[in-house]
């Protein structure tokens, strides 16, 4: 949320809770900088897209957005940016021996996402539903603290939260493939991206003769997607770092980001040339296609860097849970004084904005980073204890052996005697 000499290696989380990077040649985390400023990108999308939503429609001005947004399906396009980054920054994150490794991952992961998480979980049901005098019990508010309340049955506290499942799933896969030894085998991360993307297809249109055409949820559809998109972000970070990929795993990492950067924008124009557009999804396409572009554009560019929009990268995540609680709660104090829903609907979104930078700033300040603290504190302590016991261990081994030594060498003296 890591690669030897001349390229990156995963050092420690720095002190804002993301992955720190050092090298021999002192490029440091300037070289991940752009990343931050991808942050920025995607949840300003993100939230122009659910503001504008909100109050455009109900006021004047701010127009232009809010069709824009709406065209190229800003919110889904934020978020496939979030992916791609969360695939080329989180498989690097895995390293060392395997028990070790994953302690640090697991403590890692947790630490970072489950206390601002936990702290939105209230706000939300009272902006998205109490507020609005919708019921939310508590059974499912609950649920909600799992942060994967939709596998109970539970209806999500906050529309946001449905990324949360994705990455969690992807944390999981990323964790068996480390304990399985594949994680920084690129032919393995891109049969996944290949086979996540095939069933996406084929639950779309018949393949293989047929053979392949699965009935998917609404979901399940999106996820294989999703999925594919993650992977497809950890080959490429493979392959920034210097990794020779072999033929096969360039042919369906270029093959992939192709058909979506390229060939389905294509098919597009050209159906809207000829008017045919029966069938095309458009919305999936826009957001597909850009964002999987403006990833990888940022990426071979790599030199992205702006105070702001880093700074806005840094408290991106606590900026994705609370944007919507300001925006509801906002909208309903609009509601309640309807003189002031004549100001420019361009305007309040910018209002809107501010606030919820400055919350999601308190809760990067207060939450994120005491959380992010703890956890390097107990994993710190976690790692020394496992180091402690398996030198115990060996030393345990070591005397035993050398205890059991001399019955050895008696055993093998009466051997010796007693042969022929």
């Amino acid at each position: 949320m890591d690669a030897r000499a001349s390229e990156p290696v995963l050092s420690h989380a720095g002190p804002d809770g993301r992955i720190s990077f050092a090298t021999g040649r002192g490029a440091g985390v300037a070289r991940l900088a752009f990343i931050d400023f991808l942050r920025a990108v995607a949840i300003l999308l993100v939230f122009i897209r659910h503001s504008t939503e909100v109050f455009v429609p109900f006021g004047h001005g701010g127009r232009f957005l809010y069709q824009l947004g709406g065209t190229f399906t800003f919110g889904t396009l934020g978020v496939i940016v979030f992916f791609a980054i969360s695939g080329f920054l989180i498989p690097s994150s895995l390293h060392g021996p395997k028990l070790a490794g994953s302690v640090r991952y697991v403590t890692g992961r947790f630490f970072r996402l489950y206390p601002a998480f936990a702290v939105s979980v209230l706000p939300s049901v009272f902006a998205h539903f109490w507020l609005g005098g919708r019921p939310f019990s508590w059974d499912q508010i609950g649920l909600n603290f799992t942060m994967v309340p939709r596998l109970f049955g539970a209806t999500l506290a906050n529309g946001a939260y449905w990324t949360l499942e994705v990455e969690l799933a992807f944390y999981l896969i990323c964790l068996v493939l480390f304990l399985g030894g594949l994680l920084a085998e690129g032919f393995c991360l891109a049969a996944i991206t290949l086979v996540a993307f095939l069933v996406f297809q084929s639950s779309q249109q018949p393949i293989f003769g047929g053979l392949f055409n699965p009935v998917l949820s609404g979901e399940a559809f999106f996820f294989n997607l999703n999925i594919a998109v993650l992977f497809w972000g950890a080959v490429l970070r493979l392959w920034w770092d210097g990794t020779r990929l072999n033929a096969a795993t360039a042919l369906v990492f270029w093959g992939f980001g192709a058909f979506w950067i390229l060939w389905r924008p294509a098919c597009l124009l050209m159906a809207f040339a000829s008017h045919h557009m029966a069938g095309m999804d458009t919305k999936i396409i826009s957001a597909y296609s850009l964002g999987m572009f403006i990833f990888l554009a940022a990426v071979l560019h790599g030199g992205l860097r702006h105070p702001i929009m880093l700074w806005i990268g840094r408290i991106s995540y606590s900026f994705y849970l609370l944007h919507g609680v300001v925006i509801h709660t906002c909208n309903y104090a609009l509601n309640q004084h309807p003189a002031w829903r004549a100001a420019n609907a361009g305007l309040i979104c910018f209002v809107v904005l501010l606030l919820s930078l400055a919350a999601a700033q308190l809760s990067y300040r207060l939450i994120e980073q005491p959380g992010i603290r703890l956890g390097r504190r107990i994993t710190r302590s976690a790692l020394a204890w496992l180091a402690r016991t398996t030198i115990g261990e060996s030393s345990a081994v070591s005397t035993l052996r050398r205890l059991l030594r001399p019955l050895h060498v008696r055993r093998m003296g009466d051997r010796k005697a007693s042969s022929p």
